[in-house]
């Protein structure tokens, strides 16, 4: 082709042809076509995207060319084979069914998100640190040979495994909205932000990820989190979660918590530095009756923390320690609002030995023996009913005094 320098670039899409006659970078001589020597020279950066371009042929010719940018057009197909010397390149919000990037070794950056795009082969691409290929219908990719990479979005896809295990230097991740049912992060000690929600994931470690800052795992079938080693944690987004147990107490950064759609019974905030967090979002908990906080002088009336009306904010809270313990579906407690009498009910009775009942801030106000309690007395609100066994067995339960 450089032999050919006085030929012409077959350019047959006008917008795109008027795009590179225009520039004058490329159209060096200022005729009303593009040369082949024109093309093979230039060296730079070709940014067409938004332009309608339905056909990019013609880009083969520059076979120089360091960062292309096509994204946002009506592009079916793509071929940048030629382009071997490219280290950007951006081709998302395309129609494009498929992508081979296999010839371009020097890429450092790919972006190719919102297509149709159902496999990408990226084992030879070794030098990228950023790969952008969310909403798209990958059901695998292999990123195993990209030890460089650091920055991974491929959310919205349809993966069901993702292997991590090499990718050292990863430190921002999103693969949110997928179908992963596991994700082992244990080698990515250097990620500052993962974004793994809606998926199928019943669990997920962070022990070892001490530097990450920005964590969402909500729409999961997580139950358990264990955040003591994360904090560098800012934000934290675990709503919508089987979380039954939060305990931020070692989080002495968090700025913003979502915590709202759990099967919360505990929440402990007292982190010495609740004055950071400056949102917290906790409603729509049933089971949640009391937060745990370090000074209540500086989170009552907070207008930019959103809880259920139930839910007070104490010092100690009841729930942080009855709430560990088991409950038994061999007892019943009736009826639930109570007004007057409150009864227990227990499969075999010999094996009740006393019942206390905590306000939400986790004073005890009644201890009995008795499995029928005159509730008449007692003030309207939410409290906690703990039931001790005479194996020491307890549980609890959440109760409504009308």
């Amino acid at each position: 082709m450089a032999g050919q320098s006085n030929s012409i670039v077959n350019v047959p899409d006008t917008s795109f042809k008027n795009y590179l006659i225009g520039n004058e970078a490329i159209n060096t001589n200022n005729d009303n076509e593009i040369q082949v020597s024109e093309a093979n020279a230039f060296s730079g950066k070709i940014n067409c995207h938004s332009l309608g371009i339905q056909d990019l042929k013609g880009i083969e010719a520059f076979i120089n060319l360091k960062e292309l940018d096509c994204s946002k057009n009506s592009l079916t197909s793509l071929d940048v084979s030629q382009n071997t010397k490219l280290t950007w390149l951006r081709c998302g919000r395309n129609n494009l069914t498929s992508l081979d990037v296999t010839n371009n070794l020097e890429l450092r950056s790919l972006s190719c998100n919102r297509t149709s795009i159902s496999s990408i082969d990226v084992t030879r691409n070794t030098k990228l640190n950023y790969l952008m290929i969310y909403d798209n219908d990958l059901s695998s990719i292999d990123v195993t040979n990209n030890v460089m990479l650091n920055h991974l979005w491929i959310r919205q896809n349809k993966l069901t495994n993702l292997d991590l295990s090499k990718n050292l230097e990863l430190r921002i991740l999103s693969c949110s909205s997928n179908r992963l049912r596991s994700l082992d992060i244990s080698h990515n000690t250097n990620l500052i932000t993962l974004a793994c929600g809606q998926n199928e994931l019943d669990l997920i470690n962070t022990l070892n990820n001490r530097n990450l800052s920005v964590f969402s795992c909500g729409n999961n079938a997580i139950s358990e989190l264990d955040l003591s080693n994360n904090t560098a944690l800012k934000v934290l987004y675990c709503a919508r979660t089987k979380v039954r147990d939060l305990d931020l107490s070692a989080n002495i950064n968090l700025e913003r918590l979502t915590c709202h759609g759990t099967e919360l019974h505990s929440l402990n905030l007292k982190n010495g530095n609740n004055i950071k967090l400056t949102q917290l979002r906790a409603y729509n908990n049933p089971n949640l009756t009391c937060i745990q906080v370090g000074n209540l002088g500086l989170v009552n009336n907070r207008s930019d923390w959103n809880v259920d009306d139930s839910v007070t904010f104490n010092v100690q809270c009841a729930t942080a320690s009855v709430y560990d313990l088991s409950f038994s579906n061999d007892i019943q407690i009736t009826p639930n609002p109570v007004k007057d009498l409150l009864s227990i009910e227990v499969e075999d009775y010999s094996t009740f030995e006393s019942c206390a009942i905590f306000n939400i801030t986790g004073q005890e106000i009644l201890n009995t023996k008795d499995m029928l309690i005159d509730m008449s007395h007692i003030s309207e609100g939410v409290y906690i009913v703990k039931i001790t066994g005479t194996d020491k067995k307890v549980a609890v339960k959440k109760i409504f005094k009308s």
